[in-house]
Order: C-alpha cells, then sequence, then structure tokens
C-alpha cells in the first residue's frame, strides 16, 4: 500500500522500468519510483489535461486525455514518443496529430 495516495480512487495505473504512474478519478497523473520521486507527485503538466489512461514502455510513457489526445515522454530513442526525431522528453509533451499506424490514420486512440 503506497499510504501518501491511500485516500485517493485510482482508475488507471502503469508500470516502467523504475517508475510507477497512476491517475486518480479526479483526472491527477502522479508519479513515483528511482531516485528523482521516492513518493507519489502529481505531474504538473498535466494537470489540467482530464487525462483518463496511462501506460508505460520500460523507459517511455503516454497519457491520454478524454479528447484523445496523447501525450508523451521519458526515452525518445527510435521515435517512440511519436515525434520526428528521437529526442528525449523530461516533460509531457502532446503528440502531434495525426498519428498513423501502419496505412490507416487513426483519430481513435487505444492505450493497451
Amino acid at each position: 500500500m503506497v499510504e501518501e495516495i491511500e485516500q485517493i480512487k485510482i482508475i488507471d495505473a502503469a508500470l516502467g522500468s523504475y517508475y510507477t504512474f497512476v491517475v486518480s478519478s479526479d483526472r491527477t497523473v502522479y508519479q513515483w519510483g528511482g531516485t528523482d520521486f521516492p513518493l507519489p507527485i502529481p505531474i504538473p503538466e498535466l494537470r489540467s489535461k482530464n487525462i483518463t489512461e496511462i501506460s508505460a514502455g520500460p523507459y517511455h510513457f503516454l497519457a491520454l486525455d478524454m479528447k484523445g489526445n496523447i501525450y508523451s515522454w521519458g526515452n525518445g530513442r527510435q521515435g517512440k514518443l511519436g515525434f520526428k526525431n528521437s529526442a528525449s522528453l523530461k516533460v509531457p509533451m502532446k503528440i502531434p496529430e495525426p498519428i498513423k499506424f501502419g496505412k490507416a490514420v487513426s483519430k481513435t486512440y487505444h492505450m493497451f
């Protein structure tokens, strides 16, 4: 049990290699882990974004908002953050639309 968020209703969670993320019922995204965040803290850049889902790879992370926008951050090698370059991001950034999945272009995103 993580005592700092024990009283918060969690609607989604994701685990990376060193970090844990949860989305609360009021759409706040909390992160903790590694040496940077020993206790859960809200991610300020996502505070007003109405996040509904969170997903994590080993070193990169995605958040989906109620409008279908996707925010990514973490290790950007091989373009896995959804941007044309492969730069890593320390804070969540909105992925530009449209996102292409194979030959199709989708406005409906599924994180899992």
